[in-house]
């Protein structure tokens, strides 16, 4: 980390009147420049709204970068870090005040107005304060050791999303992955009943390698259950969020996905979450979340409401988890798939290197902040010029996504499970190409999951959803009115 630039804000309060507040800033790191604080000074009431015009995104940048440069040290820092190198040279930002943290860190411009996120010379991150400091200290007692394989843990659901094309650019990335190497293991939570149906048939062909895939409950209790049983390195959430009364996800189970409109219900607040992290010792946390439907309730330009929405993954931080991306603000569904799929290929890339180019015990650093340059880029290039070639990066969708870490760096040690190689994945087969078989054994896994579900279904559960789900299983029960009741 000693060729980053840090730079900190912090409020102070006036002792004699808590009104009177200030932000104030500082160089952390070079060291150089460091020590000197000065007041944070911008005109919030000049700042361009997003999309009040088509430069409003690299405005606002440019605004930012000019309050920053009013800090002698921190314009010397901004010089250095911006010399020509083929060094990568992140951009972290310490905040401590609610008032900074409602900025837009991510679309600072360099003096030619090109954004720095979307260079991979200089990606940016922001710290979150944590009172934790055992996960990512290099002390050899209080290290962490990666016993392979990686393991991905994903909830795919939320009432009028299609899970399917968050699903199939994990897919892809996983596959991709364990083709190069990287042994990796994943258990995928879905609401959809044909989803499910789908990734199970692949499951069963041999297509899928490592990978378990389970129908979201009535309940969060048993997700989260389930979540800290598997130990998962890596947590990925695609569903709503909301942050009315108090930031939450809100999950479909598998009623809600099959029933239109309505709220998703089952919601997991940001606590719980927490516990579950930490109870499972998750290194990466991603909410590739939409805002939740009732965004007719909130203000998205109201500050208290824009800050909730961060405060999600900054509190996992806070609270233990080494690193966790979310959206700072509303993001079209669409822009979530081409994320996830550019931040997975760019993540398991780097942790491939990591792995094959690390030895046993030995211990490695990852960098989370290197792993959003390509799902930044995967967004910006969907909104084009008129020209229809070149990707329009005015456009603010790409600047949303916000990755906060802990301020230790993240080692880990290596070591494969009872000394096996990794697990190599070859085939890329889609999921269209593969034919549906009926098992021929009825104790299957897939066969335990649907009979489980059916036990602890509600008891109104709508008879057309009681008969779609017992078309899942493979082999037909006797009685299916023993299940949930006459058919």
């Amino acid at each position: 980390m000693s060729n980053a630039t840090i730079i900190s804000f912090e409020t102070l309060v006036d002792i004699h009147n808590d009104e009177e507040q200030q932000v104030i800033f500082k160089v952390v790191q070079p060291n150089e420049f460091g020590g000197v604080q000065q007041a944070f000074e911008y005109q919030k009431e000049t700042m361009p709204l997003w999309g009040s015009n088509e430069e409003s995104v690299s405005e606002y940048g440019k605004l930012l970068r000019e309050s920053l440069l009013r800090h002698e040290a921190v314009k010397q820092a901004f010089k250095k870090m911006l010399l020509p190198s083929n060094e990568i040279r992140p951009l972290f930002l310490y905040i401590d005040s609610d008032e900074a943290e409602q900025l837009y860190w991510e679309t600072l411009v360099d003096e030619q107005d090109e954004f720095l996120a979307l260079n991979p010379n200089w990606p940016i991150a922001r710290f979150a304060r944590s009172a934790f400091t055992e996960i990512g200290d290099i002390d050899e007692d209080k290290k962490i050791t990666l016993i392979l394989p990686l393991r991905l843990f994903a909830c795919l659901s939320g009432v009028g999303l299609d899970p399917k094309p968050e699903w199939l650019q994990l897919r892809a990335a996983i596959l991709r992955a364990q083709a190069e190497g990287l042994s990796i293991e994943a258990k995928v939570y879905v609401s959809n009943v044909d989803l499910f149906i789908e990734i199970d048939a692949e499951i069963k062909s041999g297509h899928l390698v490592g990978i378990e895939v389970a129908l979201i409950k009535d309940n969060s209790s048993e997700l989260l259950r389930e979540m800290r049983k598997y130990k998962p390195h890596i947590i990925h959430f695609f569903c709503h969020g909301t942050v009315v009364h108090e930031p939450r996800l809100e999950i479909a189970p598998t009623t809600d996905a099959m029933e239109d409109g309505g709220r998703a219900s089952i919601t997991v607040i940001v606590e719980a979450l927490i516990r579950a992290c930490r109870a499972s010792k998750t290194w990466l946390v991603i909410l590739n979340c939409c805002h939740g439907a009732n965004t007719t309730e909130l203000n998205l330009d109201d500050a208290e409401s824009n800050n909730n929405l961060q405060s999600m993954v900054r509190k996992l931080v806070a609270n233990g988890v080494p690193a966790a991306i979310g959206m700072l603000d509303t993001i079209d569904v669409n822009d979530a798939h081409v994320f996830c799929a550019g931040l997975y290929a760019s993540l398991f890339d780097k942790l491939v290197e990591v792995v094959t180019e690390t030895p046993d015990g030995q211990l490695a650093e990852l960098r989370f902040e290197e792993t959003l340059l390509a799902g930044r880029t995967n967004i910006a290039e969907r909104y084009r010029n008129g020209n229809g070639r070149q990707s329009d990066k005015r456009q603010h969708q790409w600047a949303l996504p916000s990755l906060y870490l802990r301020h230790e760096q993240f080692y880990f040690a290596i070591q494969q499970k009872d000394g096996s190689q990794p697990i190599i994945g070859i085939d890329n087969q889609s999921p269209k190409d593969i034919s549906i078989k009926p098992a021929i054994e009825p104790d299957n896994d897939s066969d335990r999951e649907v009979l489980r579900f059916l036990r602890m279904a509600r008891p109104d559960l709508p008879i057309e959803i009681r008969k779609r789900i017992l078309e899942i299983l493979t082999i037909k029960p006797d009685t299916p009115g023993a299940l949930f009741g006459e058919l």
